[in-house]
């Protein structure tokens, strides 16, 4: 069946034959040499590992190739169902327009992905699933996540964009899989993606040992967000990609350490706050248009801010004042923070509009930290220093306090 379908995992199971077998003596010209009847046959030295080490050499390959190998002998029949992850991946290529190939490839697909979870050992790991989804194939999806659910799987992954959805388009609910109600009732859980799904939890969440989760283009609430927080009180690290719907994230356990937002401006004007007090990193990036109000990031060492800007069709005129609002008002926010990051896909005017900003903010400070700023991908940084020692213009000189220079962005960015 994986034969018919090379498209299902990009890296293919090795090709055994007799010329990968370096061991195989080589045909000599001429005589040949005389073998005694009491001479040892070849031995399959591989084979001969201990069960770990095959099971490891399995792991390496991809899930359709570690499943061929059960055809090798009856030592390694079995081997492929103790590895401890699977992944199945499968995606058609842009021109298969052809609905009857579409259907007859991800009937194939979900029949191997049934077939192989049916016969592992029941020890799993890890489980990836992701392919085109589509409606009528959400009973074979409720039965992989319930196996999941059931066998203990710590870190569960779905990506299962909804067949013939395109990435720069609205993708309405009725097309998507609604994630079950007993995959929130789950304590094993470490480690969790999902994308494209509906998350709607309709009772408490009970993810006690969540270490990290990651949701992309999803449609969230401020209720459903608040719900999964209070669920997961060991959750270490949050990860949002282009989900929307929220407006509010407040993230108030101590063990919350690492945020990482990717956004998209969908002209919704209403600010979006954030409330982490041990925050450690934050990381925003994509395409930014909406306000954004730390009420308190405290204890916040690194940030980076690498996005794009984006204004309502004819608001060219006030691009100016909005982008300042918009940046300055974020890195307001963020001056106690140690390290600075601002990426190279901010535009140059933009970011001059940022340092004007800030030096606006720092201006009317009474005192202001150190602040590291790297201008990612172009080699530049600057301290902006709390004046003690400093000198010169950068802070307090005889006890005066002098405004931070422009600190002549020309060379910096031409």
């Amino acid at each position: 069946m994986a034969d018919r379908n090379p498209t299902w995992d990009e890296n293919q199971a090795l090709l055994l034959s007799e010329e990968s077998c370096g061991s195989c003596p080589k045909p000599t010209m001429g005589r040949r040499k005389k073998i005694s009847r009491f001479e040892a046959p070849a031995v399959d030295r591989i084979s001969e590992c201990p069960d770990s080490v095959l099971v490891h050499i399995l792991s390496l390959l991809s899930t359709v190739g570690a499943v061929k190998t059960q055809v090798l002998s009856k030592r390694w029949r079995f081997l492929w169902t103790f590895l401890p992850s699977l992944r199945f991946r499968s995606y058609m290529s842009e021109d298969s327009d052809d609905e009857d190939f579409v259907a007859e490839m991800n009937n194939e697909f979900v029949a191997f992905v049934d077939k192989t979870l049916s016969s592992s050992n029941g020890k799993l790991k890890k489980l990836e699933v992701e392919f085109e989804y589509e409606r009528r194939l959400a009973s074979n999806v409720d039965s992989w996540t319930r196996f999941a659910a059931i066998i203990g799987v710590e870190e569960l992954r779905l990506d299962l964009r909804p067949l013939g959805t395109d990435t720069d388009h609205e993708v309405h609910d009725d097309v998507r899989y609604e994630l079950p109600q007993l995959l929130y009732d789950n304590s094993w859980f470490k480690e969790l993606h999902f994308s494209w799904c509906r998350v709607i939890p309709k009772g408490n969440v009970a993810w006690y040992f969540l270490k990290k989760l990651s949701i992309r283009n999803v449609k969230l609430s401020n209720d459903v967000i608040e719900r999964i927080l209070a669920g997961s009180p060991v959750l270490e690290t949050l990860e949002l990609h282009f989900c929307k719907g929220f407006s509010r994230l407040a993230v108030t356990n101590s063990c919350m350490k690492k945020l990482i937002l990717r956004v998209y401006w969908d002209g919704n004007d209403s600010e979006l706050e954030i409330l982490a007090p041990y925050l450690l990193l934050l990381d925003i990036s994509g395409c930014f248009g909406r306000s954004c109000r730390f009420m308190n990031v405290s204890s916040l060492v690194d940030a980076v801010f690498n996005c794009s800007f984006a204004f309502l069709e004819g608001d060219r005129a006030n691009d100016y004042e909005r982008c300042q609002n918009l940046v300055g008002g974020l890195l307001a926010s963020l001056l106690h923070v140690k390290n600075l990051t601002l990426g190279a896909s901010i535009h140059q005017d933009a970011l001059k509009r940022v340092i004007l900003a800030v030096n606006g903010v720092l201006y009317h400070l009474d005192s202001y930290l150190e602040l590291n700023a790297k201008i990612a991908g172009r080699g530049t940084s600057w301290i902006w220093a709390d004046g003690e020692g400093a000198g010169g213009d950068n802070g307090f000189v005889g006890g005066e306090r002098k405004r931070p220079p422009l600190f002549g962005m020309e060379k910096w960015i031409g």
